[in-house]
């Protein structure tokens, strides 16, 4: 460990003070009241924002008030300005190599460590679109350009107090413990299909002209499985009267006897099967799950069920 990242470990303490008290802010972690009351200043200056600053000299006359309480608990003294006062003061004092304090600013540098490195990891997979790399960086490109000249004349027309207060607020309407309740289930129900729009959206950026001009039909594939107890939900576990692992479905395709695949094509990205006379499958695409399906009971035995997994266009 160097030097200087041992100083730093005890140096960085207030660092991460000021981070446990905005998190106390943000996270409500200290009740509706305290929370609310920010919240009401930072609408305050919203509607204000010449009042912003002020917020430099608040901090200072806090800062003062608050030493001057320290040192002086029962009132003031007749020198102020120097002698022994002066000669006495001691900065805030630094937690030594070792002690517990020490360690609780390396377990904080180690935890922004990995919350930077998660980020950066949530981050890095969509980078690429922005070196020229993929095909989604033209059209990223057009928005972005098309976006910037449609907002210069409407600019000044656009309501900035009622934005900021908006934007602003907004993190500790989603940070309430009602909100994160109440968020996964809600996320359940829409990121599917969000995740099925932004994949229709890729798949169409993929196509070729000649697949415009042409007529086009998704193709629905369905998984079945059995119930077994100790394994669960499998395709290994279907009996030799059930329907195959993969079926087509019958929604997209008029296909007699629903269209059975071949055995022994557990493979998604090997299924293949006939298509009628002037139909071929489109070469840029790859069979993708469909996020919005649901389980269907099976209706020739109970204890068998399917789930249409998979659509590709053709």
């Amino acid at each position: 460990m160097s030097a200087n990242f041992r100083r730093f470990i005890g140096k960085c303490g207030p660092v991460f003070w000021l981070q446990d008290r905005v998190e106390e802010v943000v996270m409500w972690r200290k009740g509706t009241a305290y929370t609310a009351s920010w919240m009401a200043a930072y609408a305050f200056f919203c509607y204000f924002p010449r009042l912003a600053l002020l917020i430099p000299h608040v901090i200072l006359l806090h800062v003062l008030f608050t030493t001057y309480q320290s040192r002086y608990p029962e009132g003031a003294c007749d020198t102020l300005a120097g002698g022994k006062l002066a000669d006495d003061f001691a900065p805030v004092s630094q937690p030594t190599e070792g002690t517990p304090d020490w360690f609780a600013n390396l377990q904080a540098i180690q935890n922004l460590m990995g919350t930077v490195s998660d980020a950066y990891d949530v981050v890095s997979p969509y980078l690429i679109h922005l070196s020229w790399s993929t095909s989604t960086t033209a059209p990223l490109f057009a928005f972005a350009l098309l976006s910037l000249f449609a907002l210069i004349p409407v600019i000044h027309f656009i309501p900035l107090r009622p934005l900021f207060l908006v934007f602003g607020l907004a993190p500790f309407v989603i940070t309430h413990p009602y909100t994160l309740s109440v968020l996964p289930s809600l996320l359940g129900l829409v990121a599917p299909h969000v995740k099925a729009a932004i994949q229709k959206a890729v798949n169409d950026d993929r196509l070729r002209e000649e697949h415009w001009r042409s007529r086009m039909a998704t193709v629905s594939v369905w998984e079945n499985q059995r119930w077994v107890t100790g394994s669960g939900w499998n395709t290994g576990n279907l009996r030799p009267d059930d329907r195959k692992a993969w079926t087509v479905g019958e929604g997209s395709w008029a296909i007699a006897n629903r269209g059975e695949i071949g055995a022994g094509q557990n493979n998604v990205r090997d299924l293949t099967f006939p298509l009628p006379a002037g139909w071929k499958f489109v070469g840029t695409e790859d069979w993708s799950i469909d996020f919005c399906a649901n389980w269907h009971q099976a209706l020739p035995d109970q204890g068998a069920s399917f789930n249409q997994q998979n659509g590709s266009t053709c």
